[in-house]
């Protein structure tokens, strides 16, 4: 993982660079990512390369209500998803409904 965040209010992640992050399962190895309980955050101008898993992601496994008004746009995915395929260049997966919303990624 590149850059990531959780249990977190406010987070701003822009002008990054994210490149080369490896895994060793089935998860993880993104370049960005909101994890579980991350409320009004963005990700936003952003560079994201060469990574096993996804470019951006966001995540939550509680219905708890506390990971919402998340925004993942305006951002650049070149060759992510390497080890894993199936999510590709972004990636939202959330038990929460509503907590994944607009999200615009470029390649």
């Amino acid at each position: 993982m590149g850059l990531w965040t959780y249990d977190s209010t406010a987070v701003l992640m822009e002008h990054n660079l994210s490149y080369r992050n490896h895994t060793g399962n089935d998860r993880d190895g993104s370049g960005f990512g909101l994890d579980s309980n991350v409320s009004d955050s963005t990700i936003q101008y952003n560079l994201s390369f060469h990574n096993d898993g996804p470019g951006y992601y966001t995540f939550q496994h509680d219905r708890n209500g506390l990971h919402r008004d998340n925004t993942i746009r305006y951002n650049i995915s070149a060759d992510d998803g390497r080890k894993l395929p199936t999510t590709a260049r972004s990636a939202c997966t959330a038990s929460t409904p509503g907590s994944c919303r607009s999200s615009r990624t470029r390649s």
